[in-house]
C-alpha cells in the first residue's frame, strides 16, 4: 500500500521525537514551578519602625497574584508577655472573609508568623485588606517608612508593614495551554508536510510569537525599560538630545504622574515579586498624567541616538492624539515597536530564503523576542542589522541595483551607525555588493564611498555628542571615562590582555544571555534547558547541511573567486564591532584602570549571528533533508519558553 504524503514513516518518526522534546520541556519547567508553595520576598529597607494599634487600627492593603494565596506571613513585635493582636481579613465590599488572635506567647521578636487561609478563597488579581486591633501597646506590627513599597499599597499614613504573601505554584490553566501548544505544533507540522510554502508558515507563526510575548509580558519589565521610555517620551516631545545635569548625567523632563504610575509598577520588586506585575500593572488604568513635570535622571540612555528609538517615538506621537491614560500611552509605544520590528524580521525571511530557518531561530530566542516588543533600543537595532545582511545578500542575485535598493542599503547603514556607535562597522558590508551591479565601477566606488562616509561621519557626531553625557563614579564605582580613554590610548599594548581575560570569564555567560538564561531585570529565569536548546539549533543550523557559502547565493558561477573577498569583509566587519563592544563599554562602564571589561551581555551579539553563518564553509552541496524540523524544533522550544513566562508573570 502507498505511503500517505502527509504521514510517512520519516514524518510520523519526527512527530514521535519532537513529541517527546515537547515532554521533555514541559516536565523541566513544570516541576520547577509547581514543587511546592512557596512566599513572596520582603521588600524592606532600613527605615523601619513598630506601629502599634492601640486606638485605631492600622492597615494594609494587598493585590493578590494570578495564583492561589494560601496564607500571609507577618513581622510582630512584642513588649510583653500578655497581649492579644486581633486580625481581619476583608475584601473590597468590607465583608471580614477571616479573623485571628495573635497572642503575645506565640511571637518571637524578629521572626515571621504564618496567617493561616483555610477554606477562604481569595480572587486573583483583587485588593484585599488586613486590619490589625489591640487593646493594648503590647504587640506591634514591623512596618518601613519608604511608603509603596511592598506587593500593595498600605493605608496607615504611608507605612508598609513587612509581609510576605505564600500562594500555590499549581495552576491547570498552565496545563491546558500546554497541550493545546502541543495540538497546534502538530498541526503546524501536519500543514507543513503537505507541501504548504514553509515562509508563509514562518510569516505566521512568528507574528503570533511576537503578539503573544506583547501581550503577556507585564509593563517595565525587560531590560531597563524604564529608562528607554524616558528617551523615548522625549524624542517624541521633539527633544532629540537629553537635557544635562551639573556632572554631565543626562536629564529627562517628564509629567511626574507618568513615571511614577509607571515605575510603581516594578519598585522595589525581584524574581518572586513577579507574579504581582500584572496586578499592580491593572493600576495604570485608572492614571491620566498630568502636566506637573519632573526631572528625572537617564544616565545610560542619554547616550543614545534619536534614530534609535523610532518606532517608539512614533507610538508615543500616536498616543498624544488618542490619550492622556498612562497604560494608553505606555503601551502605544510598545506596539509600533513590535510591529516595525516584527515585519522587519519577516522580510529578512523573506529576503533570504537559504537562511529563513536561522533567521526564525535567532528572532525566535526569548532575549530577541522580549527586546523586540519593548522600549529597548536592542530591539530594533537587532532587527534591523537582521534586516540589512539579509538584504545585502538578496541584491547579490540582482543584475542592477535600482535606486530604490541604494536608498534602502544607505539609509540602513546610516541608522544601524547612529544608533549604537559600535554597529558602524555594518556599513563596510556594502563593499559586498560587486561593481557588476552598478552601470559603471565609478559609480559603484561613489556610492559604496559615500555610503561608508555618511555611515562614518554619522558615527564621529555621534560619539562626540554621547561623550557630553559621560560622567565620573557611575554607581558609586570608580568610573572615569575621559581618563580610561587616555589610560586605553597610552596603554594600548594592554588591552589584547584585558579582552582575553574578559572573554574566558565571560563566554559561557555570553551565551546564555544569547538565548534567555536571565530576561529583563533578573525576575525571568528561563529553564537552561530552554536556553539550551536554542543554542544547539543555531549551532545545528552552522554546522549541518543547511549552510552555505556566500557563492551559494548567487547564481553568477563566475563570482566564486570573489567569495574569498566577501567572506573577508564580513570577518573584518565583526572583528571591529566586537573590539568596538569591548572598548566602549570598557570606557563607559568599567573601573578605572581594570584588568577586565564589565557590562558586556550576550545579546550585544546577537546581530552578529546571522553574518557569522556565512564564514562557515560548506562541505557539500547536498539538500538539508532536516530542513523543517529545526522550524519544528524551534516552534516547540518557544512554546515552552512561552509557558515559562506566563507561569513568572501571571
Amino acid at each position: 500500500m502507498k505511503e500517505s504524503k502527509t504521514f510517512n514513516k520519516k514524518a510520523v518518526i519526527s512527530i514521535v521525537l519532537l513529541s517527546f522534546l515537547y515532554v521533555i520541556l514541559c516536565i523541566s519547567i513544570n516541576s520547577f514551578y509547581y514543587s511546592q508553595n512557596k512566599i513572596s520576598r520582603l521588600i524592606a529597607s532600613e527605615e523601619q519602625t513598630i506601629l502599634y494599634p492601640s486606638d485605631n487600627p492600622i492597615v494594609q492593603s494587598f493585590y493578590t497574584p494570578y495564583k492561589t494565596v494560601t496564607g500571609i506571613y507577618l513581622y510582630p513585635n512584642k513588649s510583653d508577655e500578655e497581649g492579644i493582636l486581633n486580625l481581619s481579613l476583608i475584601d473590597e465590599q468590607s465583608n471580614v472573609l477571616g479573623t485571628w488572635e495573635l497572642r503575645s506567647e506565640y511571637i518571637i521578636n524578629g521572626s515571621p508568623f504564618f496567617i493561616p487561609f483555610d477554606n477562604i478563597k481569595l480572587k486573583e488579581n483583587s485588593l484585599y485588606s488586613l486590619y490589625a486591633v489591640s487593646d493594648n501597646s503590647c504587640i506591634g506590627i514591623v512596618a518601613y517608612t519608604t511608603g509603596d513599597n511592598g506587593y500593595g499599597s498600605s493605608i496607615a499614613d504611608g507605612y508598609t508593614w513587612g509581609y510576605q504573601i505564600e500562594y500555590k505554584t499549581f495552576n491547570y490553566k498552565v496545563i491546558l495551554i500546554e497541550v493545546l501548544f502541543y495540538i497546534l505544533c502538530v498541526l503546524v507540522y501536519t500543514v507543513y508536510k503537505k507541501k504548504i510554502k514553509e515562509e508563509k508558515i514562518l510569516y505566521a507563526v512568528y507574528l503570533v510569537f511576537a503578539l503573544i510575548f506583547f501581550v503577556i509580558t507585564p509593563v517595565n519589565s525587560l531590560f531597563d525599560e524604564d529608562g528607554h521610555f524616558l528617551r523615548s517620551y522625549e524624542i517624541a516631545q521633539g527633544h532629540l538630545l537629553s537635557g544635562h545635569f551639573d556632572n554631565g548625567m543626562g536629564k529627562t523632563i517628564i509629567p511626574d504622574s507618568l513615571i511614577k504610575g509607571i515605575k510603581n509598577v516594578t519598585k522595589s520588586l525581584d524574581s518572586d515579586g513577579a507574579y504581582f506585575l500584572y496586578a499592580r500593572q491593572k493600576d495604570l488604568m485608572n492614571y491620566s498624567f498630568s502636566d506637573d513635570y519632573v526631572e528625572i535622571e537617564n544616565p545610560n540612555q542619554a547616550l543614545y541616538s534619536p534614530l534609535s528609538y523610532i518606532p517608539q517615538a512614533l507610538g508615543l506621537l500616536f498616543a498624544n492624539l488618542i490619550s492622556k491614560n498612562v497604560y494608553t500611552y505606555y503601551m502605544c509605544g510598545r506596539f509600533f515597536a513590535f510591529i516595525i520590528n516584527a515585519l522587519l524580521i519577516v522580510f529578512a525571511i523573506r529576503l533570504c530564503p537559504k537562511r529563513k530557518e536561522l533567521i526564525f531561530i535567532i528572532a525566535s530566542t526569548p532575549v530577541f523576542l522580549a527586546q523586540m516588543i519593548s522600549y529597548s533600543s536592542d530591539g530594533n537595532v537587532n532587527s534591523l542589522a537582521i534586516f540589512y545582511v539579509a538584504f545585502i545578500i538578496s541584491r547579490m542575485n540582482k543584475e542592477k541595483l535600482d535606486n530604490k535598493d541604494k536608498l534602502i542599503v544607505a539609509i540602513c547603514a546610516v541608522v544601524l551607525a547612529l544608533s549604537k556607535v559600535i554597529y558602524f562597522p555594518f556599513a563596510l558590508l556594502v563593499l559586498m555588493l560587486d561593481d557588476s551591479l552598478f552601470k559603471e565601477k565609478k559609480k559603484a566606488a561613489l556610492y559604496k564611498g559615500l555610503v561608508i562616509s555618511a555611515a562614518f561621519i554619522c558615527f564621529v557626531i555621534w560619539f562626540l555628542i554621547a561623550n557630553t553625557y559621560l560622567f565620573d563614579n557611575q554607581n558609586g564605582r570608580d568610573v572615569q571615562p575621559k581618563l580610561q580613554m587616555i589610560y586605553m590610548l597610552t596603554h594600548f599594548y594592554m588591552m589584547p590582555i584585558v579582552f582575553v581575560k574578559t572573554v574566558y570569564n565571560g563566554l559561557l555567560g555570553w551565551i546564555g544571555q544569547i538565548s534567555g538564561g536571565v530576561l529583563g531585570k533578573g525576575w525571568l529565569q528561563y529553564s537552561s534547558i530552554i536556553w539550551y536548546s536554542f543554542m544547539l539549533l543555531i549551532g545545528l543550523q552552522f554546522f549541518s547541511g543547511s549552510r552555505q557559502k556566500i557563492s551559494d547565493e548567487i547564481s553568477n558561477s563566475d563570482l566564486e573567486k570573489k567569495t574569498i573577498k566577501k567572506e573577508y569583509i564580513i570577518g573584518l566587519t565583526m572583528i571591529l564591532i566586537i573590539l568596538l563592544t569591548f572598548s566602549s563599554l570598557y570606557v563607559q562602564w568599567t573601573t578605572y584602570r581594570a584588568g577586565m571589561v564589565d557590562g558586556i551581555q550576550g545579546r550585544y551579539f546577537i546581530p552578529l549571528i546571522l553574518p557569522l553563518s556565512y564564514l562557515i564553509k560548506k562541505d557539500d552541496s547536498k539538500k538539508n533533508e532536516n530542513s523543517g524540523i529545526y522550524t519544528m524544533s524551534c516552534i516547540i522550544i518557544v512554546l515552552c519558553a512561552i509557558i515559562n513566562t506566563i507561569n513568572v508573570y501571571m
